[in-house]
C-alpha cells in the first residue's frame, strides 16, 4: 500500500463534495417540479405552514413543528 497522492486526495474530497451537493439540487429540483404540476398540493402545503407560523414566517422552526406538519412527512 503506497500514501496517496495529492491530486488523489483532493479527487476523492471533490467528489464527496460534488455528489452530496448534486444530490441535494436534485431533491430541491423535483419538489419544485412536483409543486408546480400539482399547485392543489401546494395550495395544502401552504395553508399548514400558515396554520402553524401563523404571523410569524421568520422564526426558528422546533421540533414540535416538524410533527405538526403532516404534508412534510408524506415525503418520508
Amino acid at each position: 500500500m503506497r500514501p496517496m497522492t495529492d491530486p488523489e486526495i483532493r479527487g476523492i474530497i471533490s467528489d464527496g463534495i460534488i455528489a452530496g451537493t448534486d444530490s441535494t439540487a436534485n431533491t430541491i429540483s423535483f419538489i419544485v417540479y412536483y409543486l408546480a404540476h400539482y399547485p392543489d398540493v401546494k395550495k395544502k402545503m401552504l395553508n399548514e405552514i400558515d396554520r402553524i407560523f401563523q404571523d410569524d414566517k421568520t422564526r426558528p422552526i422546533t421540533e414540535n413543528d416538524i410533527h405538526n406538519l403532516k404534508r412534510l412527512s408524506m415525503a418520508n
